[in-house]
């Protein structure tokens, strides 16, 4: 197991994508196409609604 670690994230870093319902922040994980920026440490979708 490895040991637990923290990493913050920036509004700057976080992926936008608008609709007309709202927007979706991507945090990680994958979004059509596209990367969130936690990807690389997070195995998962990982979303803001």
């Amino acid at each position: 197991m490895a040991t637990p670690a923290y990493h913050s994230i920036k509004n700057s870093e976080i992926e936008e994508i608008e609709f007309n319902w709202g927007k979706l922040r991507l945090l990680a994980g994958e979004f059509e196409g596209r990367k969130g920026y936690m990807s690389k440490y997070l195995p998962l979708d990982y979303y803001d609604l």
